[in-house]
């Protein structure tokens, strides 16, 4: 991926998928190859030309795998790929969660059945994009519509004209948490721009500590947070469904407003 071969990335994922399912790759595998070009950028090691380039490549190789379920596999197939068997290896050793529903129309709640409910923005660089690109993917296998917006929707200039009809949430997609301020600055615009709609921080670096997560969310004053893509889409899946209590954790506590309510979900 990293090397701008869509063909030998989606060839690899296919083995992988395997023996794991669609999150799983995403995040334990492309999510990784994303931070590794997010530590050059950080150094300043990656041009223009290359970011844009790996955002080429994790779109065609999503669109090369966009005939995959997001479900864990029955094993009777293993891989016999070196590569991909090492990748299955160092991801968890049992799935992180049960396999999430594939949701139809008349599950969704009414406001969610627009076009596109769902609205992925990159938050500053192509590879945030990408995040993006590889979250709405998960989005539309799960029955939630989504589409993509590159960083340069969020410039002032811009956000006036974003396409905003039928969003009912969006999801802000960083692979760099440096400059809490700058996600803050986005989240405030978005609010602006989509007063009732749901603001949802994708953090895709694996936050270690609940209390940072906590720290970040709370500066930021978004609505959710999400630090996998398998948190995100579980996220929008309580949301979208009109069971929640079907997802939510019992210790839920009703009589907070809605906001701290989909904090809670977020941390599921």
């Amino acid at each position: 991926m990293l090397a701008g071969d869509p063909t030998e990335a989606t060839e690899k994922a296919e083995e992988f998928l395997k023996e794991r399912s669609l999150s799983s790759y995403y995040d334990d595998v492309a999510i990784k190859g994303l931070q590794l070009a997010q530590a050059d950028l950080d150094r300043d090691a990656l041009d223009q030309i290359r970011l844009a380039r790996i955002r080429d490549t994790v779109l065609e190789f999503v669109n090369d795998l966009s005939d995959q379920t997001d479900q864990e596999p029955t094993g009777d197939r293993p891989t016999a790929d070196a590569e991909a068997a090492a990748a299955v290896d160092s991801a968890a050793s049992e799935p992180v969660y049960a396999d999430l529903p594939i949701l139809q129309k008349d599950e969704l709640r009414i406001e969610w059945n627009g076009d596109n409910p769902v609205l992925c923005v990159a938050g500053r660089t192509a590879l945030d994009e990408a995040a993006a690109i590889m979250f709405a993917q998960l989005c539309n296998v799960h029955g939630l519509h989504a589409r993509v917006e590159g960083p340069d929707a969020l410039a002032t200039a811009n956000i006036f004209r974003l396409e905003t009809e039928g969003v009912i949430l969006v999801c802000l997609s960083y692979l760099n948490a440096t400059n809490p301020a700058q996600i803050r600055y986005a989240v405030r615009r978005l609010r602006r721009k989509l007063p009732r709609a749901q603001i949802m921080v994708g953090l895709w670096t694996g936050l270690d500590t609940a209390e940072r997560s906590a720290t970040l969310m709370e500066s930021s004053k978004a609505d959710m947070w999400a630090s996998t893509l398998r948190e995100a889409i579980r996220t929008c899946i309580v949301s979208a469904r009109p069971d929640i209590d079907a997802f939510v954790q019992p210790d839920l506590d009703p009589s907070r407003d809605g906001r701290d309510a989909r904090r809670s979900v977020s941390m599921l």
